[in-house]
């Protein structure tokens, strides 16, 4: 049986820890081993960590001082022995039967990236979600030129949704880049895929249908994502510019790569949104006067595919992108009236997502 090493970061996590681990204890499939990285923990998390290793010798715990999930991950990876790698952070958990599904998936397709769906955790979904079994309902089988379909569909921007060979890892030195603290996964992923294709083989992607992971969304405040940050924009044209290139690489369809654009200039425009509101006025502004921006804007406007942000962030209009973006994250009917206003004052002949 395939031996899988599941790497777990654990920061402050004293209150999720216990169900995520039982979450692996539980697995039908049982070679495996948990790799706890305590990173440098405040509260009982570190001392939690100990105590599952003592209960099963298959859980291996790693103590290091705060240096942040990347670190934390990287440190997992140097410590892996399994001939498969999966990621689980430390408030989620595998569905019942998670292992089996995906070493099935990976059997039935071994040269291929094996995702999967996943769960949002809600209040609603709890008690369903743990009595259900993780029985291999289909997969579809994708490849690389479906890299912006999966991006769009919220499939590969997380780390925690795949099976990995470690095989395709160790010889392409594979590791979380420390320097950035928001995207990382995704150059990581990107990275994998190209390691796991070859300089121009077409990697191909086994997706499970079974939603093998429970995602407790939004719920911890130490969510990286929760944060501001000044660098918010820089960074994500970085990482944009990377997937754009990685998307014209593999030759992804057209309304794939429209639909991608559209929600690049909305994270974007939003982040300066963001910006503007914490006092970085200067700084937002020259977010939408970005080169990465008026590409964005560009590409849009030579295929006529319509973004709500399009014409004010083409105009520098700072004040409307930012309301905007408030009325669209309070649900306001407002971000509907300027979106219809825009298509409008456009022809009303731009491609609408």
């Amino acid at each position: 049986m395939s031996l899988v090493s599941i790497i777990t970061p654990v920061y402050n996590a004293a209150a999720t820890l216990n169900q995520c681990a039982q979450s692996v204890l539980s697995q039908d499939h049982t070679q495996w081993e948990l790799l706890l990285i305590d990173d440098g923990s405040t509260d009982t998390s570190a001392a939690l960590c100990d105590e599952l290793a003592a209960r099963d010798a298959r859980i291996r715990v790693i103590h290091q001082p705060n240096a942040g999930v990347s670190a934390a991950r990287n440190a997992g990876l140097d410590a892996a022995r399994g001939e498969s790698i999966l990621f689980l952070d430390s408030d989620d958990a595998l569905q019942p039967g998670a292992l089996r599904a995906a070493l099935n998936a990976q059997r039935s397709c071994p040269d291929c990236w094996v995702m999967w769906r996943y769960t949002l955790g809600n209040a609603e979904r709890d008690a369903d979600f743990w009595g259900e079994e993780a029985a291999l309902q289909g997969v579809t089988l994708l490849n690389a030129a479906s890299l912006a379909w999966l991006y769009n569909h919220c499939f590969l921007s997380m780390p925690w949704n795949k099976l990995y060979r470690a095989d395709v890892i160790r010889s392409a030195h594979l590791r979380f880049d420390r320097s950035f603290s928001l995207g990382e996964d995704l150059l990581f992923c990107l990275d994998y895929l190209g390691a796991l294709g070859g300089p121009e083989a077409l990697p191909g992607v086994c997706l499970v249908h079974s939603s093998l992971t429970y995602y407790r969304c939004g719920e911890s405040s130490d969510t990286l994502s929760t944060k501001y940050r000044a660098d918010y924009c820089t960074v994500w044209e970085h990482i944009f510019t990377r997937l754009n290139a990685e998307c014209r690489r593999w030759q992804c369809p057209a309304e794939d790569l429209h639909a991608m654009l559209r929600a690049e200039l909305l994270i974007l425009a939003e982040g300066a949104a963001n910006e503007f509101v914490h006092g970085g006025k200067a700084a937002a502004r020259a977010a939408l006067r970005s080169d990465c921006m008026q590409a964005l804007c560009a590409s849009l406007r030579a295929e006529k595919i319509y973004s709500p942000y399009y014409l004010p962030v083409r105009w520098g209009l700072m004040g409307v992108v930012a309301r905007m973006a408030q009325s669209r994250g309070q649900g306001s009917r407002l971000f509907g009236r300027l979106d219809w206003l825009g298509w409008y004052l456009l022809g009303g002949r731009w491609k609408r997502g």
